[in-house]
């Protein structure tokens, strides 16, 4: 699912798919599978937080397009509930992206700056739904956001046995 960048695809690759979880891939991993040595990346990433923005920039520009575009639809429940399907589906695609995103922190500037920019798109999308009778009266962000998580959560435990929950 990545595209080729700093590290190349194989780097990338460690954390999609059935990949391991962010905290279990070391330097050393992304070195050996970006044919590199541990020292090119730890020059070019001396932070954990450089390397994940790095792995993960097209990622999270990619799901703030998405969130952007749902909220051109004209249909509210659509657009709410496309934006959430097809983020969940890049999601599934690549667990540490999945990981980063319903962190509750905001590791990297990457992050923050990638939530700085959803937040208000889905909260206006939550609201109009709210308002059109959609979701239950006092419906927030924050509900959405613990539906996000809950399903991630069954995603990545399910990853390895039953991968098309």
């Amino acid at each position: 699912m990545h595209a080729p960048g700093p590290l190349g695809r194989r780097a990338g690759d460690l954390l999609d798919d059935g990949g391991a979880p962010v905290a279990a891939v070391s330097y050393e991993d992304i070195a050996r599978a970006a044919g590199t040595g541990m020292g090119t990346v730890y020059r070019r990433f001396p932070q954990r937080q450089d390397l994940l923005d790095a792995l993960f920039s097209e990622h999270t520009d990619t799901v703030v397009g998405l969130v952007e575009q749902a909220a051109q639809h004209d249909d509210t429940w659509a657009g709410l509930t496309w934006f959430l399907e097809q983020q969940l589906e890049i999601e599934a695609q690549s667990r540490g992206l999945g990981e980063l995103l319903r962190s509750r922190s905001q590791a990297t500037a990457l992050l923050q700056r990638a939530h700085e920019r959803m937040t208000p798109v889905v909260a206006g999308l939550v609201d109009r739904a709210v308002r059109a009778g959609l979701l239950p009266a006092g419906a927030t962000l924050a509900d959405f956001a613990a539906v996000h998580r809950m399903v991630g959560s069954v995603m990545d435990a399910s990853r390895t046995f039953a991968p098309q929950l």
